[in-house]
């Protein structure tokens, strides 16, 4: 009958909206951390466009651990395989010196570590808290959350900074990076982004020149006497 068709068609059309509500609810799958750093390296632009506001701290402050995690062991890799030509050296002289020498070593970067992390962890809150008052400044508006989460997962080149040269090169793409982070997260125009990240980059090279001047002029000064 008509109301039997009608009580079907209703039925389904509930169905669907209910179908379609689930599915539009549904959480977009998380990216795992190498995708996610492909993603920052190769398409800065669509990855800060794209990063969701409900993620805050907790997903880049991971991502920012396991960066320097394996750039940890990067560095440590690199001081045992440039001093393993050493310790074989001191191993012809005295083997007990040598395994005694790695052994140590090994433990005392594993004491570190999570000392190490901690404080890099800490310190993207301080430099993120720096950027942030530069982006208040010049009218950003989307709290300090969006700064962090632009600096942080700008630190994906930081993986590079072991290689001699394209460690140097690879700040200036950092850089880019917080540039696109800021625009991108902040609503800021790209001079204004430039300014947030240059600022304050522009003060701590004048306050580490003054510094470093500080100490070496008492040095230089009876060079710079004339003697009679």
């Amino acid at each position: 009958s008509i109301f039997t068709e009608l009580k079907t068609l209703s039925i389904n059309s509930t169905t669907k909206s209910t179908s379609t509500t689930k599915s539009t609810k549904e959480p977009k799958q998380k990216m795992g951390f190498w995708r996610t750093w492909a993603k920052i390296m190769f398409n800065p632009n669509e990855f800060f466009q794209q990063l969701p506001k409900e993620i805050k701290y907790k997903e880049p402050s991971f991502f920012a651990i396991k960066i320097q995690a394996i750039l940890y062991g990067l560095f440590a890799l690199g001081f045992l395989l440039m001093g393993s030509i050493f310790l074989t050296t001191l191993g012809l002289i005295a083997p007990m010196m040598s395994g005694f020498s790695i052994a140590l070593f090994l433990l005392v970067l594993i004491i570190l570590l999570p000392f190490a992390l901690f404080f890099s962890w800490l310190m993207l809150f301080v430099s993120a808290g720096i950027y942030h008052l530069f982006v208040l400044m010049l009218g950003g508006k989307e709290g300090y959350e969006e700064t962090f989460k632009a600096i942080t997962y700008s630190g994906a080149p930081v993986l590079f900074a072991i290689i001699p040269y394209v460690g140097f090169i690879s700040l200036f793409f950092i850089i880019y990076l917080e540039i696109i982070g800021i625009h991108h997260r902040q609503k800021l125009s790209i001079g204004k982004s430039v300014a947030v990240v240059l600022i304050p980059l522009v003060i701590v090279i004048i306050l580490m020149a003054m510094i470093m001047a500080a100490f070496l002029f008492p040095l230089m000064m009876p060079l710079m006497m004339p003697n009679y």
